[in-house]
């Protein structure tokens, strides 16, 4: 008989000491996707946001381009 698969979450949480990372992204996601108030969806919502850095006002590296400094051999050496 194959095991309900929240019963097989709730049984590896309390296996170890604490919550690997994997773990908690897991958790969130499915309190994010369950049928939990809205307002715990939310804040599941929220704090994977902020772990995958999705409300950060500063580019995570998409918009990142190299700098590159020309001119003539006039550049003093330091």
């Amino acid at each position: 008989m194959k095991e309900n698969t929240s019963e097989a979450a709730k049984r590896k949480r309390r296996s170890g000491k604490s919550a690997k990372p994997e773990e908690v992204v897991e958790y969130l996601t499915e309190v994010m996707r369950g049928d939990t108030s809205s307002s715990a969806r939310l804040k599941a919502a929220e704090l994977l946001g902020k772990k995958y850095g999705i409300f950060s006002e500063r580019p995570t590296g998409l918009d990142i381009k190299p700098v590159v400094i020309s001119g003539d051999n006039d550049l003093e050496d330091v």
